[in-house]
């Protein structure tokens, strides 16, 4: 008995390493997807579930081979797996398995659709310059097919369920709003004629001068490298470019030799922005915020990126109707300075300024006391209901979810992470029942001060918040998101007419004509834990923290908007 339990330990010990480490591998993924292999603006819905679909394979795949090996897993994987949780920056993804229509397949697996009863194998296709809308089929019980869904055969099948949002339900003196919260303090309120959202934000007052009166003060000069070509038979290079951000929160590269602005396609051919007027649809803009004087709401003009076909060598300031402002716009501010770090401020300004306000009946703080554990009761809930289905279709009634501990709730809401279940394995005198979180820390979806370095133009090196080995001079110092340290790459043919990677990173030194990466500094090298600010470091860095924090915060919020995940 006594060898058995010291098997039981060891095999439970071991499985608990191969389920992080298979976690682990499902986060890498998920991080190489969305800050290397592809853009780092893929947020659109159908983009972020492929990103995630993706990250559920590899841990599928890492955590097979790792465990059968063994031959602890002998049969489908997937009933070992009652759920995945991906915790999002305003919202989540459960991958569970569940009950749903079977659809009708061709030969070769793809789903056929009805069409003045023929059946095609394509949603919508043109056919002699029609574009043709089929209605899906399904198989039924008896062998047929159908489009009611209704009436479809079920089966049961682990899927990727639709996102939710962060939801709770908020009471203050007989109002009732509903409120969605995000992984910070941006939270978004909807009420009877209320729809309001933004930053929840305590050193404002602090700042209150700079935002009314010091704009220029927030103002930014970005750059960074980029690979590119004007023509896709020509050779890739790499090249320096000032960058701002636009409306939407997308990055757009100028050109300053023709005062144009540009950005690179999925094959490193640059694509300049197209001659056209405000207003059109491939108008694109920079924003600026204009604060009322009422100090709670505000107004925003913008910027013309695009080239005015009338006056080319102009980028025009716009109301929001696309009218030209009578006063020129905020004259003050150059083509390539980046506003996001102002508007931020801003906004949330305007946004704490209406929540002070009496009249509202909104206690901001009362709004965050209770966001963890609204996220956490949200995200519990959900997996209980799919857990419902698991227990009914495997044969397991006894089943019950682990409880997540406190720390482990903690870990999972400071960053984007992964929570994987495992259950129902036998070994030795038991059955392995239990979970793993995994927390990223290089994605392009949640900022912290600790995800943010210095580079320190003296010493060709860049430096982690708090960290005190750096130089006085900080007159050039930038500071910009962990992700952007890491190597980029892109493919280029060699002599031998041969697939070639080349790596370069976004930011980087000259010396002798030849460039090199920043590194991180010794101190940053030998501690691996985040440092403790001195007062000495946050005075000196207080306006740049203040601005790049700002900036990257901003840039997450006009990616995701609340208001269309809802």
């Amino acid at each position: 008995y006594l060898n058995l339990e010291e098997s039981t330990i060891k095999m439970q010990t071991n499985l608990d390493e191969k389920l992080i480490e298979a976690t682990k591998e499902a986060v890498e993924t998920y991080e190489i997807n969305t800050t290397e292999l592809n853009t780092e603006y893929s947020t659109l819905a159908d983009a972020k579930k492929r990103d995630i679909s993706s990250s559920i394979n590899t841990f599928k795949t890492s955590l097979e081979s790792k465990t059968t090996i063994s031959g602890v897993l002998t049969r489908n994987l997937l009933d070992y797996i009652p759920a995945m949780v991906y915790v999002m920056y305003d919202g989540y993804y459960i991958y569970t398995p569940t009950y749903i229509p079977e659809p009708l397949v061709n030969e070769n697996g793809v789903q056929l659709f009805l069409y003045n009863d023929e059946q095609i194998a394509q949603p919508t296709q043109i056919i002699n310059g029609e574009v043709i809308e089929g209605i899906p089929l399904y198989k039924t019980n008896s062998g047929t097919s159908t489009t009611n869904i209704e009436n479809a055969k079920k089966i049961y099948k682990h899927i990727l369920k639709t996102f939710v949002p962060y939801t709770a339900e908020y009471n203050e003196n007989g109002r009732k709003y509903i409120i969605n919260y995000t992984l910070d303090n941006y939270i978004r309120i909807i009420g009877e004629n209320v729809q309001k959202e933004g930053y929840i934000l305590d050193d404002l007052d602090s700042l209150e001068s700079d935002i009314l009166y010091n704009p220029t003060s927030f103002l930014e000069k970005l750059d960074e490298n980029v690979a590119y070509r004007d023509d896709i038979d020509n050779e890739i290079v790499v090249g320096n470019f000032k960058y701002i951000y636009n409306s939407e929160g997308e990055k757009r590269y100028y050109d300053p030799s023709s005062s144009s602005f540009f950005i690179v396609d999925v094959n490193n051919v640059r694509q300049f922005l197209p001659e056209t007027y405000a207003g059109t649809a491939s108008a694109e803009y920079k924003k600026f915020t204009y604060i009322d004087s009422n100090h709670q709401d505000y107004t925003t003009v913008y910027q013309l990126l695009n080239k005015d076909p009338d006056n080319p060598a102009l980028h025009k300031w716009y109301e929001s109707d696309f009218t030209e402002c009578e006063t020129g716009g905020p004259w003050w501010i150059n083509i390539d300075d980046d506003c996001s770090a102002y508007n931020f401020y801003a906004e949330a300004y305007c946004f704490n300024n209406w929540l002070d306000d009496s009249s509202n009946r909104i206690n901001k703080q009362n709004l965050l006391n209770n966001r963890e554990d609204n996220i956490i009761n949200n995200i519990n809930n959900n997996l209980n209901l799919s857990i419902a289905n698991y227990k009914s279709a495997s044969g397991n009634k006894d089943f019950k979810l682990p409880r997540i501990s406190e720390a482990d709730w903690e870990q999972a809401l400071s960053n984007i992470s992964v929570i994987t279940f495992l259950q129902g394995v036998k070994i030795g005198l038991k059955t392995y029942n239990n979970y793993a979180v995994v927390t990223s820390e290089e994605n392009h979806d949640f900022i912290r001060e600790e995800l943010l370095y210095i580079i320190e133009n003296n010493t060709h090196c860049y430096h982690k918040y708090g960290c005190g080995s750096d130089s006085n001079d900080i007159s050039n110092d930038m500071i910009y998101k962990n992700t952007d340290f890491k190597p980029q790459s892109y493919y280029t043919k060699n002599e031998d007419d041969e697939d070639v990677v080349v790596y370069y990173y976004k930011h980087s030194f000259t010396t002798d004509g030849e460039s090199y990466s920043y590194m991180p500094c010794n101190v940053c090298i030998i501690s691996s834990n985040n440092f403790e600010p001195s007062d000495e470091f946050l005075n000196k860095y207080k306006i740049k923290y203040r601005n790049a924090f700002a900036r990257e915060r901003y840039v997450i919020m006009e990616r995701i908007n609340l208001f269309d995940n809802v």
